[in-house]
């Protein structure tokens, strides 16, 4: 224990991940000279639309909203200190999360201030700011909390702030009190109720290197007409209602609009409507049969519908559509990363022993698919679904260098840390685990991943406590119970609670039997 503890010192006395909390002028001091003006400019040179943005690296790699390159011929920045820099190619984009990655032209080798990316869970309350240039006003600063978050499949995670928003404010980083970036500012409704959005930091790791067009090539898609831009705006604001009835109209006037279908099946199956939803993607399909696109998602879905319900058929239409999302492009490490999943979710549903000999054919068609995916585009998501697939094959080694690299991609991604303790600890018996569940622990915020944590750093000191039977074993197995206490209040899973009472009967069991514990 004694070695552990000075194992966990060294580690928060030793990386900045760790920091306290900045003040309002640290952080400014910190992002400021990261962050810049977005221009878009027509055919003539003349600038129609303007936001903010910041840089993600050293070598000019830059983030702002699709929105505000949107229909642009070209576009150019502009820094804090007045310097202009050409965007030179866009990396990649996505109108639906509304984000865009562009590389600015850097002939001199210049190494640009930029910010990290968090990858922590949100949660509602958390303070954070923003610097951006509203209405022209370069490096102005707000600041304000977290106060709703919405997930759906078409936008990932939505962070509803109180931090204004306003024209300008678009594509600027929306920060925690470290520095890190956690939103992306992108929308606000403006009325009686100002209400301000962000798209979720970690929809970036989301965008790739591929595209590397003009910026005039990022054209506007032809069926994303007024009306489907409106209901998009309005499910994006969580307006359901009147997102279905705008794409209802266009499809009245539209029929072989398959963007439109798309999004209604997209914002159906948000809301439950399984039948048409599925119906919806099936025609959105049918119609776009060449946007890899709509297989992808209309697989997601049914993968859903699969972990929900446990019918196999799900699954086998999932893996249909994704088969299908193949033929068109073997480019898209999400849908590499999807098929992976899908393979190791199957193998651990299918019989009662996951690691039975049929199943690690599975665990094998997962990891080949995760390696595309990684290869294609390394993600720490991705890396950490390898190091569980290996885990299950009992390749420990290269499961825990594959946590290794998840952590170097996103040092604050718990479940690079929470994956690599858990092997550590119960599949190589080696306590220095807890220390990464620790570290999982300190990155967590959301009360159902923190009871995960929780629950299995108990279980470990329980087996710890009980495996060396030493001076400690009391200590630990206070600590274990403390851990399934706490883990049950946060989650109000019963099991924890099981868990507790087996462990205090095991512990009263053991004095009845030898006097004392331990």
């Amino acid at each position: 224990m004694k070695r552990q503890l000075l194992i966990l010192l060294f580690y928060l006395g030793n990386t900045n991940l760790f920091a306290q909390d900045l003040t309002i002028k640290q952080l400014i001091t910190k992002a400021e000279n990261a962050i810049f003006t977005v221009f878009a400019a027509d055919e003539q040179g003349n600038t129609f639309s303007q936001g903010s943005g910041f840089f993600i690296s050293a070598q000019g790699v830059g983030i702002t909203n699709y929105h505000v390159l949107d229909g642009a011929h070209s576009g150019y920045i502009k820094d804090k200190n007045g310097n202009k820099y050409k965007i030179k190619s866009i990396l990649d984009y996505n109108p639906n999360t509304d984000l865009v990655k562009f590389q600015v032209e850097n002939t001199n080798l210049k190494s640009f201030n930029y910010l990290h990316i968090s990858y922590r869970t949100q949660v509602k309350g958390e303070q954070i700011i923003n610097i951006s240039s509203p209405l022209g006003l370069e490096q102005t600063v707000s600041t304000g909390i977290i106060s709703s978050i919405r997930t759906d499949e078409m936008h990932g995670s939505i962070l509803q702030i109180t931090a204004p928003i306003s024209h300008g404010s678009s594509g600027s980083p929306v920060m925690d009190m470290k520095g890190n970036v956690v939103g992306i500012a992108t929308f606000c409704r403006e009325g009686g109720q100002s209400l301000n959005f962000a798209v979720n930091a970690t929809q970036i790791s989301k965008l790739s290197h591929k595209r590397n067009i003009s910026v005039s090539q990022m054209n506007t898609n032809p069926l994303e007409t007024k009306m489907v831009k409106s209901a998009n705006d309005a499910y994006f604001m969580g307006d359901t209602n009147k997102a279905l009835s705008l794409l209802d109209n266009e499809l009245k006037t539209n029929p072989s609009n398959h963007l439109a279908f798309y999004m209604k099946g997209m914002i159906e199956f948000s809301i439950k409507n399984v039948e048409s939803a599925l119906s919806n993607l099936i025609k959105a399909c049918e119609i776009g049969k060449d946007i890899s696109f709509y297989y992808k998602q209309l697989g997601k879905c049914y993968f859903q519908l699969y972990i929900y319900t446990h019918d196999t058929s799900y699954a086998e239409y999932a893996l249909n559509a994704y088969s299908k999302g193949l033929q068109l492009t073997t480019e898209d490490a999400e849908l590499f990363y999807h098929i992976g999943i899908l393979f190791y979710q199957y193998a651990l549903k299918s019989t009662e022993n996951p690691y039975s000999d049929n199943n690690k054919q599975l665990y094998l068609k997962a990891q080949e698919a995760l390696d595309y995916s990684i290869k294609i585009y390394p993600t720490a998501e991705a890396y950490t679904a390898r190091a569980d697939v290996k885990k299950m094959i009992r390749n420990y080694g290269s499961a825990i260098l594959d946590c290794d690299k998840a952590i170097e991609l996103a040092p604050d991604y718990y479940r690079g840390y929470f994956t690599r303790g858990d092997i550590k600890i119960f599949d190589i018996g080696s306590y220095e685990g807890i220390v990464d569940l620790e570290r999982a622990l300190f990155f967590v915020l959301d009360p159902k991943e923190k009871a995960d944590i929780l629950g299995l750093r108990a279980t470990a000191y329980e087996r710890k406590a009980f495996q060396e039977l030493g001076a400690n074993a009391g200590d630990l197995a206070a600590k274990a119970i403390l851990d399934y206490e706490e883990a049950y209040k946060l989650s109000n899973q019963p099991m924890y609670q099981e868990f507790k009472n087996k462990l205090i009967d095991k512990i009263k069991e053991y004095v009845q039997q030898r006097g004392s514990f331990p």
